[in-house]
């Protein structure tokens, strides 16, 4: 009877051995967001598994879209964060995650310490390995606000016929210019409206679609919840607005709507969310008069705590 006995629990043994598997996890910080790969040194296939990490407030995790199959929670910005991977991850195999932070009004280093562990029940034979930290250098944060306004350089309108080196004019063919800054077609604005028309370089006397494009560069630590690019704007006849390539919902004026005075009276606006890195802001002018023009209005505002 014992012998039987213990040949249970000596199977018992073996089959909890046989569904062991050692998860590593690695953690590294990437200069606006953290690495953390976990890699199955086995001897058996890993189910689901789970990271748990922290950060000592203010710094957060910033708003994101988290790839799948991971999926994480709190989805608000918080210094604590649980993400799920539901497996299976097979031996000698690994699953990176990254998370991007915002530092908001740190003003020293800090530390990023994550662990992971097993969410079904396997035996991880080495816990040693389950949790590494990282070391983040802050930097200094200071508020961006960058002009996107027609014809305004450093704060001034540029005078008439001067080319505007921020908004590109990108014609069918041939080489990308400078648009023109002009009173051509320039419908007075109320007073006090910032901002100037601008044109072709040939003046904007073709009718069809006239595309001009303006292209700016953020940190790359800078997060969505707090940039965003603020747009007033109007066209003749009518245009339409993309960001990084990707048609702007609201940022469209209805068709054939034809500028007229009255119009500047009710601009349409838009606000914009973007993160940190390289962005173009492309609009599209559909003309089907004698002349074409654009009026932009607005920046690129980042804010070192969240932007309202």
């Amino acid at each position: 009877m014992r012998k039987i006995q213990g040949l249970v629990v000596s199977l018992f043994c073996v089959q909890v051995f046989a569904q062991s598997a050692d998860l590593a996890l690695t953690t590294i910080n990437t200069g606006s967001s953290f690495a953390i790969t976990v890699t199955n040194l086995g001897p058996s296939t890993a189910g689901s598994f789970v990271i748990e990490d922290s950060m000592p407030a203010p710094a957060r995790f910033a708003i994101q879209k988290i790839p799948a199959p991971w999926f994480c929670t709190p989805a608000t910005p918080s210094s604590t964060l649980k993400c799920t991977h539901p497996g299976p991850l097979k031996l000698g195999n690994s699953a990176t995650l990254r998370l991007r932070y915002v530092a908001d009004t740190s003003t020293s280093d800090f530390v990023n310490c994550a662990r992971v562990s097993h969410v079904v029940a396997q035996l991880d034979p080495h816990p040693a390995n389950d949790r590494d930290c990282a070391c983040v250098d802050v930097p200094h944060c200071q508020d961006v606000v960058l002009d996107l306004t027609t014809g305004r350089e450093n704060g001034a309108n540029l005078p008439l016929t001067i080319p505007d080196d921020d908004w590109v004019y990108v014609p069918g063919t041939g080489p990308v210019a400078p648009s023109l800054v002009t009173a051509a077609l320039a419908i007075p604005p109320p007073a006090g409206t910032p901002g100037r028309w601008i044109a072709p370089p040939s003046g904007g006397t073709a009718k069809g679609k006239h595309t001009f494009r303006h292209t700016f560069t953020l940190a790359d630590w800078w997060s969505e919840n707090q940039c965003a690019i603020r747009l007033r704007f109007a066209a003749d006849n009518s245009v339409a607005f993309l960001l990084d390539g990707k048609a702007v919902p609201d940022a469209v004026t209805p068709k054939d709507d034809r500028t007229t005075s009255a119009a500047f009276a009710k601009l349409t606006t838009v606000r914009i969310p973007l993160a940190g890195g390289t962005h173009t802001l492309t609009a599209e002018v559909n003309n089907v008069a004698l002349g074409t023009g654009l009026f932009v209005h607005g920046e690129v505002v980042c804010r070192c705590s969240t932007n309202d």
